[in-house]
């Protein structure tokens, strides 16, 4: 259907730009018949806008039609450009784009002009469009995760995990996780949640830790000194946990600290840490007994996800809406966040642009080159030939009034 309209249009301005010319040789011929049996002065006017009309109508047709095909049929030189040309057409064409539309300056300044972290903070925080957003990932997700080839994925996501693994600087990306925690003063409150683990754990364990005392203890220990070893043990361990997570300023965690600080350099400078990173991570994704388990996690994740989304579709959904407005309210609150999120597409962007450019300007360069001359000329006409018919109907007009300047002129002259 879209592809019609333009036929149609440029079919009826052709027909209005050849009815024109028609009607202008029809006025001509008229005027000279009548001009034999009734002469007067206006007739010469009429005759003299008539006439250079025709010529007007008739160069414009000319150089429109010469465009696109052959006037007539007739194999005149530097006619039919377009398909003559059509492999140079495309080369432009990919040239042009590549140079105007994929530089990186270029695309910089229009990202930053869109501010596109603000364009979806706005988006998120509309509750039409997060509705609607969700509904639609529900109704498609339950379907998506049902066709999974489980095996097919499992192995893909193996293979390549493994392979970004031995690409990847572990001990160094490592290090610069710690070194943000630390930067952030956010590793203090890892070790107040380890520190309330250990606390629960020896809470839970006491039966394990008083039987393991036991069978280390020599059997001629008395169970009177047994208990007491045990208790004034479990007491002092749990002291100093509830110590250290207390005191912000306890010794054990400057020493934590320090601790890290060392290993954060080591890191990032020990071939013999990244080394031993690599090892571990072998052995990790390597190990049957993971890959069984990540199977297993796979699968229960997959089956209960699905069994959510039949059967609590309406809770769920709107799960994901208030998760997109969570996205949006901290995104309209932070503009750190927003400037970084700016920065990044702009930066991918031109990195994108910078790396593809010449990829994309070869794409359109070869489709264009694929493309028969009937449809390149088709494709081309769809898009200005009806502004093309417009220059022909100005033609005759234009033509005609100058026809007419002339007529004057010649009359006035001696």
């Amino acid at each position: 259907m879209t592809t019609r309209a333009p036929h149609l249009q440029v079919g009826g301005m052709r027909m209005l730009a050849t009815g024109l010319l028609i009607a202008m040789a029809a006025l001509f011929v008229a005027l000279r018949l009548f001009a034999h049996a009734h002469p007067s002065a206006w007739i010469g006017w009429l005759q003299a806008f008539v006439e250079a009309a025709m010529v007007g109508a008739l160069a414009d047709w000319f150089a429109v039609t010469a465009l696109f095909r052959h006037p007539l049929g007739l194999p005149i030189p530097h006619t039919a450009i377009i398909s003559s040309n059509k492999d140079r057409i495309g080369e432009s064409l990919g040239e042009f784009v590549q140079s105007n539309f994929l530089s990186a300056a270029i695309l910089g300044r229009k990202l930053e002009q869109l501010d596109v972290a603000s364009r979806i903070t706005a988006w998120l925080s509309s509750d039409d469009r997060t509705r609607a957003a969700s509904e639609r990932v529900l109704s498609v997700l339950p379907e998506i995760l049902s066709s999974l080839d489980d095996s097919d994925l499992r192995r893909f996501l193996r293979l390549n995990l493994n392979s970004l693994r031995r690409e990847l600087p572990i001990a160094a990306g490592l290090s610069a996780v710690l070194r943000a925690l630390v930067a952030g003063d956010k590793h203090q409150e890892v070790l107040n949640q380890g520190l309330l683990l250990a606390e629960r754990l020896l809470d839970e364990q006491q039966v394990f830790i008083r039987e393991t005392l036991r069978e280390e203890l020599p059997w001629y220990v008395p169970n009177f000194v047994h208990d007491k070893v045990y208790h004034d043990m479990v007491a002092r361990v749990r002291s100093t946990l509830h110590a250290i997570n207390q005191n912000p300023s306890h010794p054990a965690r400057q020493r934590f600290s320090i601790f890290l600080g060392r290993l954060i350099d080591e890191l990032k400078t020990s071939p013999q840490l990244e080394s031993r990173c690599q090892e571990l991570l072998t052995w990790i994704f390597e190990s049957p007994l993971l890959a069984e388990y990540l199977d297993s996690v796979w699968n229960n994740l997959k089956a209960a996800a699905i069994a959510r989304i039949v059967e609590n579709k309406e809770e769920t959904q709107s799960l994901l809406q208030r998760g997109l407005h969570g996205i949006g309210r901290a995104l309209a609150q932070d503009t750190n966040i927003r400037e970084k999120l700016n920065q990044f597409v702009v930066v991918t962007a031109q990195r994108m642009a910078h790396e593809y450019q010449s990829q994309i300007a070869a794409l359109i360069t070869d489709t264009v080159r694929n493309w028969d001359s009937a449809t390149v000329v088709s494709k081309i006409e769809e898009q200005v030939g009806r502004d093309l018919q417009y220059i022909r109907i100005n033609g005759t007009i234009v033509g005609g009034l100058v026809g007419l300047a002339i007529h004057a002129i010649s009359n006035l002259l001696p």
